[in-house]
């Protein structure tokens, strides 16, 4: 399975010119279809994380740097998960 890590910058290792040469229109088109829902969805992220995060800045008091790093649960990475 593919991480968010895996795919950081791969667009950075393809030429769009030898890309359309190579694939189909369906398959042009299907990529593209994936590119708008998950630019959709990232906005949605966005958003629901920026909404989380302005309602816990104004209920909860700022966090002790001295408790743990700040990177989830169990000081861990948190991973986005299928749904």
């Amino acid at each position: 399975m593919l991480t968010w890590q895996e795919l950081e910058s791969w667009w950075t290792h393809y030429d769009p010119n030898e890309l359309v040469a190579e694939l189909t229109l369906d398959q042009i088109d299907a990529f593209l279809a994936t590119a708008a829902g998950t630019s959709e969805f990232a906005a949605r992220l966005r958003a629901a994380r920026d909404r989380r995060h302005t309602t816990e800045d104004a209920r909860e008091p700022a966090e002790d740097p001295a408790e743990g790093d700040g990177e989830g649960e169990g000081g861990g990475r948190p991973l986005l998960r299928a749904i």
